[in-house]
């Protein structure tokens, strides 16, 4: 026989592949999630430090302010004009005392703002420079200079913020390039309300970068800070020109807004914030600085995925050889049964899996099933023998008994004995239905005619004291019953129900289908029954030495023909009566026309 289907070996194996790319889908997912969050959480981190930053550079520029108010304070607080005057009256150049002047009152204001220098300049580009510590020097600006030009161009004493990468040309070399400036015009506010000069004020862009690695939290993180756009002071190494300073939009009613993007030609992220008072700041982090700290644990992770993936290996392919094992082995006690033989018992299934030990137990129990539904049917073929040639063997007498019946009924009638004539004729009728028909069923309405005759016969005797009520569905009188099922029922009715001479007896027959039966029920109202005689009944139609013949042959051949599950029922009670009820199996319609008679 060819053998087709799916292999269990094959199914395991394809179950252990999709296992282990289920793990190593999620290996990938937890870490890519993991970068991602981690990139999450530390940008917003670098968030925060570029607010601190902006913070610090909000800081810086207060002091450069302060820094470059220090002549109109000079000039305010002692009323003195001399820084005014000078000024005015022409340049600075070799002008000593000036110097000195400025140097002397100078020293506190740069240790209070914490600034890197203050320069004065006349609008000849002769200038001076102090710084803490230091003595001062004497400076010789470019009056060509960007920012020089621009700053004596305010006539309001007004600031500009002068970038570290534009500040060149001040006189001193040290200088250019090197600070963030803060410069504003000296108004002689005293005389002339005109501008005579600039003063300047610086922090060393060294301050702030060093002050910046306070704030960050990456080793190789930098920063470009601007300004309405334009680019004070950046730390930031590589080109930058192709990212556009951020901008505040004003569309929220925020301080600040942060923006982020990933520059993949740098391998570096860029967290932005653009402030609403102009000021904005890129922070430079290279993507290595970001994820090193998700991916530095990836090497032990994926040798703990590989070693957990092998153990996973391993134990699928101890499984499976096990399972196949006893698979075989099952396969190997399937060939070797033999009937009636009980199946022996195996050591080796002790080792197997629960279920495969279950499996085996369901076997055995099968075995021993299958050992005696054998017997059974054997039983049962058994006593079919029996009862076949029983049959045979009593079918002579009964045929001998219906040729002396009809002689009787011959001999009657011609003797003008009509009661006995009839009465004869009856009971050849009834054993004639017996040795007619030897097949198992019959149709019901067959049945029913076969049991007038019997009721006929018992009138002679009772007369009208056996009332017989039939109420049958007449869609069930084509269905198929067992022969003689109603006359043993009757018959024991009238010997044990009737107890008097004056009783009259009601017997009531119905059939009804219910589901996919036909039930038929016969009742009286005859003595009855208690409950011990009732058990001693049931018990004795199961002996096969009872004495209950009747009732016994009428079971019997019921469970015979439809199975134990249609056993009658017998329920009764003392002085009410008794009911029995019988059960067939629907079939399909039948054609009972030649037994019109009923």
């Amino acid at each position: 026989m060819h053998i087709s289907g799916y292999s269990i070996k094959k199914h395991i194996t394809v179950i252990t592949c999709v296992q282990i790319f289920i793990v190593l889908i999620t290996v990938l997912y937890t870490t890519i999630s993991s970068i991602y969050t981690n990139y999450n959480e530390t940008t917003n981190l670098y968030f925060q430090s570029a607010e601190k930053m902006l913070v610090s550079i909000h800081e810086y520029v207060s002091s450069l302010e302060k820094a470059t108010l220090f002549p109109s304070q000079l000039y305010t607080s002692n009323n003195d004009s001399y820084l005014g005057k000078t000024l005015l009256e022409g340049g600075i150049h070799n002008n000593f005392r000036f110097y000195s002047y400025v140097d002397q009152n100078s020293k506190s204001v740069l240790a209070a703002a914490n600034v890197g220098f203050i320069s004065v300049y006349d609008k000849f580009g002769n200038g001076v420079a102090c710084q803490s510590e230091k003595d001062y020097q004497i400076l010789d600006a470019d009056t060509s200079a960007h920012w020089y030009v621009q700053s004596l161009r305010h006539k309001t004493g007004r600031t500009i913020l002068i970038p570290s990468e534009d500040f060149e040309g001040s006189g001193l070399n040290k200088f250019d390039h090197q600070f963030l400036c803060l410069s504003r015009t000296i108004i002689d506010i005293n005389n002339t309300f005109k501008t005579v000069g600039i003063c300047v004020a610086g922090i060393d862009k060294d301050n702030i970068i060093a002050d910046f690695s306070t704030y960050r939290m990456a080793p190789n993180q930098k920063f470009a800070i601007y300004k309405n756009g334009g680019l004070l002071l950046k730390s930031i190494d590589t080109d930058i020109s192709n990212l556009s300073p951020p901008e505040y939009s004003g569309v929220s009613d925020v301080i600040s807004e942060q923006s982020r993007k990933i520059d993949f030609s740098t391998h570096s992220v860029y967290n932005n914030i653009a402030s609403r008072d102009g000021y904005s700041i890129i922070i430079e982090t290279p993507l290595k600085d970001i994820i090193g700290n998700s991916v530095k644990f990836i090497p032990f992770y994926l040798v703990l995925v590989n070693l957990a993936l092998l153990l996973l290996v391993i134990l699928c392919t101890y499984t499976l050889n096990h399972i196949m094992t006893a698979v075989r082995h099952f396969t190997d006690s399937c060939d070797s049964f033999v009937l009636g033989q009980s199946v022996k018992k195996d050591s080796r299934v002790q080792s197997y899996p629960l279920e495969v030990q279950k499996m085996f137990l369901s076997f055995n129990q099968m075995s021993i099933r299958i050992n005696h539904l054998m017997d059974e049917l054997l039983n049962k073929q058994k006593q079919k023998q029996e009862l076949e040639t029983q049959l045979l063997r009593t079918q002579i007498n009964p045929h001998f008994l219906y040729n002396t019946l009809e002689i009787m009924h011959l001999k009657a009638y011609s003797s003008k004995d009509y009661d006995v004539s009839a009465i004869a004729e009856l009971l050849g009728k009834n054993l004639q239905y017996g040795l007619r028909n030897t097949t198992k069923t019959i149709f019901l309405k067959e049945e029913l005619c076969q049991l007038d005759h019997y009721l006929a016969i018992l009138s002679y005797q009772y007369d009208q004291r056996i009332q017989v009520h039939k109420f049958i569905d007449e869609t069930l009188l084509g269905q198929k019953i067992i022969k003689l099922v109603f006359q043993p029922i009757i018959e024991n009715s009238v010997i044990h129900g009737i107890v008097s001479s004056t009783q009259i007896l009601n017997i009531e027959i119905m059939g009804f289908a219910k589901e996919h039966e036909m039930v038929i029920q016969i009742s009286d109202d005859g003595a009855g029954m208690d409950t011990e005689t009732l058990d001693k009944l049931n018990r004795d139609i199961d002996d096969p030495d009872s004495q209950a013949i009747g009732l016994r042959n009428i079971c019997r051949r019921i469970i015979l023909i439809y199975g134990h599950s249609f056993r009658p029922v017998i329920k009764s009670k003392k002085h009410i009566g008794t009911t029995i009820t019988l059960r067939f199996p629907l079939q399909g319609e039948q054609n009972y026309d030649q037994y019109s008679a009923y």
